[in-house]
């Protein structure tokens, strides 16, 4: 790295270069600068992850409790949680450029991935619960409260487990070397339809729209769907590499 104060250019460099492409070119491009602000104001990566948590769960805490329109709603989720992911992508981005990587921070990073995925379907659903919907009805929602935690949950542990067991390839900083297998295009067309930010933005507009439910019904039937394959996919890999 270069001498003298670090620039945007600089946490650009470390962004995850294996991410999907709307994390790529949008989470990462807000978090560089996030990670440049918090750099000129002398934050630690820490501190970036705790804001991460603490933003995403402040905006759903408002729209739980506030009383505001489905519109004005919508625009709160759409803000806080594209703002939280910004902040997650800009903890790891501040830690490599300025060298303080750490595993105790890259546990409380999954650790506040994790609680939020929990926390933002949880309340929101919580919000949500018996109100009525587009299409489905109330009878449905102690169901779709459980199926809005569950799927991209274990999909995501899934993956972290398969990441563990796979360290031959920095995913933070190389480019993916693997061979354009048909599976692998396949599931970084399923990894784009479900990447963070498509997530988040899905939350928002289904919530301004009255269709919250309907949303988590697609969107988490399609992550179990991913998860069956990928699973098996992982168990095929590891049984070769082992063989």
């Amino acid at each position: 790295m270069k001498g003298g104060p670090l620039t945007y250019r600089d946490f650009w460099h470390f962004r995850g270069r294996q991410s999907f492409w709307l994390t790529l070119h949008c989470g990462y491009r807000l978090g560089a600068v996030l990670a440049l602000g918090a750099y000129r104001l002398g934050w630690s990566p820490a501190a970036l992850t705790l804001l991460s948590f603490l933003s995403g769960l402040a905006g759903v805490l408002m729209v739980a409790f506030g009383g505001f329109s489905p519109v004005v709603d919508g625009l709160l989720l759409f803000g806080s949680l594209h703002l939280a992911y910004g902040l997650d992508c800009a903890d790891g981005v501040l830690a490599r450029a300025t060298r303080r990587t750490s595993q105790s921070g890259f546990l409380m990073d999954k650790c506040a991935d994790l609680a939020g995925s929990l926390v933002v379907p949880g309340v929101l659903g919580i919000a949500a619960f018996g109100k009525a919907g587009a299409l489905l009805p109330a009878g449905w929602h102690p169901f779709l409260l459980w199926w809005s935690l569950s799927p991209r949950v274990l999909l995501t542990g899934l993956i972290w487990m398969k990441d563990s067991l796979s360290p031959q390839i920095d995913r933070r900083t190389e480019e993916d070397q693997r061979n354009p297998s048909f599976f692998l295009r396949v599931r970084r067309l399923a990894g784009n339809v479900i990447d963070d930010i498509t997530y988040r933005t899905g939350i928002a507009l289904s919530w301004a729209l009255g269709m919250y439910w309907e949303f988590v019904l697609g969107f988490q039937s399609l992550c179990f769907l991913f998860l069956v394959v990928y699973a098996m996919n992982s168990f095929r890999e590891l049984r070769q590499r082992e063989s």
